[in-house]
């Protein structure tokens, strides 16, 4: 009698009231310590599942735009060192060819410059110059021999005492940057001097410091000098070397312009800093992309890699900062929001549920209708909870799927595309069959483009599921007979090639190799395609195809970084068995600065008008090989035809 103890199947308060009648007073039960806290619990969990989905979040886009950040310092690395790679040979090559000549003249330097064609080819070069070294005793006679060369106007400057002179007498292209500055000697400036020493010593090219340049716009640049000696050869020792100086050729560099046209594509969302030398205050700055440093945002940081570069002996440093992602601060604010106000609204109602099942449990006829409500109501609770957690793993599950998936939308897309063009060719056609004579003749031409304009889209759409299927599709190698392949291709094109009157020579047999032989005839047709497409009026068209076996690939230049093969091309290069198949033609050829671009998507180079096509046929083919663990390159000087290749593995 009056023990508070839990009775099966009944409360204490149901307890209580029995007893109430035998003349106890009716005690109000107090609530369990689990039940009191139960909101504070939902909401503190709830609380915890939205920060830790926030954390999981943050932490993934943190990691993807850290490989994102040091994939692209990895690129403008590379992208320095390819573009100094340039300059420097640029620079051996000019010094080559003062070294052969006897007496080099401002004429002959100037058309040797202008066949390199500086500011198309090497962007970022103000001129390239030459100054020989001029005892002091030859000076006068310097000065007579370029009046007689036309610069009446010669003088070396400024006044110095140095035994030898290293005025600047040729520099090209000519320009109102580079007016004033003939005549100028080198050696009479510190940074100038240190690097043609260090070019001199070396026998190497050698970039100086940050300097100011002569140029109209006195901006910061730096110079780069390659050492011309006497019989064109490097002497061994560095006495011979001093003795035998001719002169230095030197590239004059404006930094900004310089880095500006390497990094522009480079970059992509990073920002950089390039300073001469290992010292990063402002005086040695050579080029910043923007003005303000990146700034972190919430949940995000701004990455910061400092890295070394060796430029031709002189070292500089540069400094990369990654731009905050926006798309993904989003993502975790509203994964902290809508998890925040599903975990207060879920507070609310627990809370609400508690006072309800109170005031239950204060009328004892009600008691075992609010105990079967109650334990409802926590079976909701905990249905809600699981579906909460299982919305916040769907969606940070559909968020990395999206991710991956946009290609495949835009493969899609593409397919969609095809009815209603075959619709609106259809229909043209129709009009011009049925109703061609009630239109005058400006009306038929306009049907007739508008056909004509979808049965290219069509192409186009064609081509770009094609292009689709090979990133989609698997695509099975297995020993393929290349003779096979070349005839089936040969006889598609049978009627073309009658039609165009053309020959094909195919040396024969073809060695087999390791294939999928649908792409590999869809790569063959496209090559026989531009063979009897891209040739002249006048010219019949004659096409020769032959294979040979190859174990070179590991030395081509496409397949190096800083002179070490790439690890993919070791590892399909293990056997060193390849076959090399070659489509050679007499077509109107391809400039060499074009080799690599018409391989990109929709790259052309001439109009739709003169040669048809979509401008996606090289680029199936390069996908189609590289998905096959091969290759494809091209050989052509321009105008004499060319020559295309695909490297296959060797079956």
């Amino acid at each position: 009698m009056g023990e508070e103890t839990q009775l099966p199947g009944k409360s204490v308060a149901s307890a209580l009231s029995a007893e109430a009648p035998r003349g106890l007073p009716h005690l109000r039960p107090g609530l369990p310590l689990s039940r009191r806290w139960f909101p504070a619990f939902v909401l503190l969990a709830g609380l915890s599942l939205t920060f830790l989905a926030a954390y999981y979040a943050s932490r993934t886009i943190h990691l993807r735009s850290r490989a994102q950040f040091e994939a692209t310092v990895l690129r403008a690395r590379a992208g320095i060192r390819a573009r100094f790679e340039v300059y420097e040979a640029l620079l051996h090559g000019t010094a080559g060819f003062i070294a052969v000549e006897n007496e080099i003249t401002h004429d002959r330097f100037k058309s040797y410059i202008q066949r390199l064609r500086i500011l198309d080819n090497y962007p970022g070069v103000l001129g390239i110059g030459f100054g020989p070294r001029v005892p002091a005793s030859e000076k006068e006679r310097l000065i007579v021999s370029m009046s007689e060369q036309g610069e009446t106007h010669f003088r070396i400057w400024p006044p110095t005492a140095d035994a030898d002179l290293y005025p600047i007498t040729l520099l090209e292209p000519q320009s109102p940057h580079n007016e004033g500055i003939v005549g100028y000697d080198m050696f009479s400036e510190s940074v100038r001097r240190e690097a043609m020493e260090r070019a001199r010593d070396t026998g190497d090219t050698a970039a100086s410091g940050k300097v100011k340049l002569l140029d109209a716009s006195q901006q910061s640049g730096f110079l780069i000098y390659c050492p011309v000696y006497h019989g064109g050869n490097v002497p061994e020792t560095v006495a011979d070397r001093r003795a035998q100086l001719q002169g230095f050729a030197f590239g004059v560099f404006r930094a900004g312009d310089l880095f500006a046209s390497i990094f522009q594509e480079q970059t992509m969302g990073t920002q950089l800093e390039i300073f001469d030398g290992t010292n990063t205050d402002s005086t040695n700055l050579l080029f910043r992309s923007a003005k303000n440093a990146v700034e972190g945002v919430p949940f995000r940081r701004a990455f910061e890699e400092i890295i070394a570069l060796d430029v031709s002996g002189r070292t500089w440093t540069a400094r990369f900062y990654a731009e905050p992602e926006l798309e993904g601060t989003w993502i975790v604010l509203s994964l902290l929001t809508v998890g925040t106000a599903l975990s207060l609204v879920m507070f609310y109602l627990t809370r609400a549920e508690g006072r309800a099942r109170r005031v239950a449990e204060q009328a004892a006829e009600q008691l075992q209708l609010s105990e079967l409500a109650l334990r409802e109501s926590e079976e909701r609770l905990r249905h809600y909870a699981t579906e909460l957690e299982h919305r916040v793993a769907e969606r940070t599950a559909n968020l990395a799927q999206s991710l991956q998936s946009l290609e495949g939308v835009l493969y899609h897309v593409a397919h969609d595309l095809r009815a209603p063009l075959r619709g609106m060719a259809s229909f043209t056609s129709i009009l011009l069959e049925e109703y061609g004579p009630n239109l005058d003749d400006r009306g038929r031409d306009y049907a007739q483009r508008i056909c004509g304009a979808a049965q290219r889209m069509d192409r186009l759409v064609q081509d770009l599921l094609a292009y689709g299927r090979l990133g989609h599709t698997a695509v099975p190698v297995s020993k393929v007979s290349l003779d096979a392949e070349v005839r089936a291709a040969l006889d598609r094109f049978s009627e073309e090639m009658d039609a165009r009157d053309a020959t094909v020579d195919v040396s024969t047999p073809l060695p087999p190799v390791k294939a999928n032989a649908a792409v590999l005839n869809q790569i063959l047709s496209s090559l026989l395609s531009n063979s009897l497409k891209f040739v002249r009026t006048e010219t019949r068209p004659h096409v020769r195809i032959y294979a040979e076996e190859t174990t070179s690939r590991m030395q081509t230049t496409e397949a190096k970084s800083n002179g070490v093969p790439s690890l993919d091309v070791q590892l399909s290069a293990l056997d060193g068995k390849f076959v090399r198949l070659w489509v050679e033609d007499n077509g109107i050829g391809i400039a060499p600065e074009y080799h690599e671009r018409i391989f990109r998507m929709f790259e052309r180079l001439h109009s739709i008008n003169a040669y048809p096509g979509t401008g996606i046929g090289l680029a199936i083919v390069r996908k189609g090989a590289e998905r096959m663990g091969g290759r494809v390159g091209v050989e052509s000087a321009g105008a004499n035809g060319s020559r295309f290749w695909v490297e296959l593995p060797a079956a």
